[in-house]
Parts: structure tokens; C-alpha cells; sequence
């Protein structure tokens, strides 16, 4: 629902059109709807109780858009023409941008005038467009793009107080079960309860977002928050 005000529950309004486009899809036609969430609309989303209902269904498809991964990036450089070192340029993109779409994509753009060369040659794009979105407004901008601005103020103030508290391991920054258990006692008594009411959707949230990752993907537990998220709240925090 991007750039669209919906105000009842979301699972309804997606029955109602799956019900009502239902007819048009016959053996001789097909109708595709694609709906678009944003951070804010993905956080009620998260928490709609029919929504395992609605993804049920054998017509619905739900698509999480994932980050890029290093691989990825060193393969879209062929699109540019930079199949030499593109390796070693995916690599470091990735470090850069921890795979963030916004920020591949645009680096992707600002490299395309500077095709059919050196993959590496080109990293310096994506050093200069980190280094903007995180000065000045742009750190603004990214918070919102991430959904740390303008999504929800209870969702915000525990999310930040659990980023807040975030752990080293490797040299990695990690939220643990401690993490979330300390910023639980940390919050006022109103937002303690909020935060434990809704623990499990933050969780979600967090992850459908992009901001974490499990450290083990087969076991609950400590997660892995992506680099440029440190680096965002870095910027905000100074």
C-alpha cells in the first residue's frame, strides 16, 4: 500500500479484493494485484491476527524483499560491463551498504556513466553515497527509509532502546536475548508493557525490514543487525 491511506485491518481490505477480482481470473485471463507495503503499513501488517490466514491462501504469493547479498552485487556489475574485479567490488559494496536496495540501486545508477571498466574503480560511488546519507539530512532519510522515523512512536522508542543496547561478538554488532531483556527493564512502565505486549511482532518487524538477521536461521535468538543500520544510528546519535 504505497502512498495509499487504509485505515481499517489490512486483512480485510486483501480479502475484499482477492473476493472481488476473483472473477476476472479465468482459464483464458489472469489478473495479478501487487500491493506494496511501507514501513509503517508493514508494521500494522505484522500485527494483523488474520494475516497467516490471508497468506494461506493458494492465490496469495507474499514476497519479503531481501537485501542484496555480495554475490548478487559482484553479479549486477555485468549490467555495467565490469565483469573485471566485479568479486572483489561486490564484496566491498556489500561491506558498505550491508545489501540495502536504496542503496545499491542508486550506487548502480551513479556508476552507469562510468560502464565497460574496472569493477573496483567504481566502489568509490557507493563510498560517496554512504558518506551523504549519512551526513547532515540524510541521515534523516535513512532513517525513514529503514522505518526508524515516522512509523510508529511506541514501535520507535523500543526498537531504539533495544538497538541501544546491542553487542559485539567478532566485532559484529549482535542484539541478544540480553539485549532485549535489559531494554525491557529499561523502559518506563507504560512502554515496558507495550514493549512485552508486542515483543514477538518487534521482532518480526525488525527483520521483515532488513535491520537483523538471525545468526542462525534454523534456531530463535541473537541476530545480527546489518552494519549500515550501526552506522545510521552512529550518525543520528552524534
Amino acid at each position: 500500500l504505497d502512498g495509499i491511506e487504509y485505515e481499517g485491518k489490512l486483512s480485510d481490505l486483501f480479502n475484499r479484493l482477492i473476493r472481488e477480482l476473483g472473477p476476472l481470473c479465468t482459464n483464458e485471463s489472469r489478473v495479478h494485484l501487487v500491493l506494496l507495503l511501507d514501513p509503517r503499513v508493514s508494521w500494522r501488517w505484522v500485527r494483523d491476527r488474520d494475516r497467516e490466514q490471508v497468506l494461506s491462501q493458494s492465490r496469495v504469493t507474499g514476497l519479503e524483499l531481501r537485501r542484496w547479498s555480495d554475490g548478487a552485487i559482484a553479479n549486477a556489475f555485468d549490467l555495467l560491463d565490469a565483469r573485471t574485479a566485479s568479486q572483489f567490488a561486490g564484496s566491498e559494496v556489500f561491506r558498505l551498504t550491508s545489501g540495502f536496495h536504496w542503496l545499491v540501486n542508486q550506487g548502480m545508477s551513479r556508476a552507469k556513466p562510468r560502464s565497460g571498466t574496472n569493477a573496483s574503480t567504481l566502489v568509490d560511488e557507493w563510498q560517496t553515497l554512504c558518506s551523504d546519507a549519512l551526513a547532515g539530512s540524510g541521515a534523516e532519510s535513512a532513517l525513514l527509509s529503514l522505518g526508524l522515523r515516522g512509523t510508529d512512536p511506541e514501535l520507535e522508542s523500543c526498537v531504539w532502546e533495544v538497538l541501544r543496547l546491542r553487542e559485539a561478538q567478532d566485532g559484529n554488532p549482535v542484539l541478544t536475548e540480553t539485549s532485549f531483556d535489559l531494554a525491557a527493564e529499561a523502559l518506563a512502565n507504560s512502554d515496558r508493557q507495550w514493549f512485552e505486549a508486542h515483543a514477538v511482532q518487534m521482532r518480526e518487524w525488525m527483520r521483515t525490514m532488513g535491520l537483523v538477521r538471525p545468526l542462525n536461521p534454523r534456531e530463535e535468538g541473537s541476530m545480527a543487525l546489518a552494519s549500515w543500520v550501526q552506522g545510521v544510528i552512529g550518525a543520528s546519535e552524534g
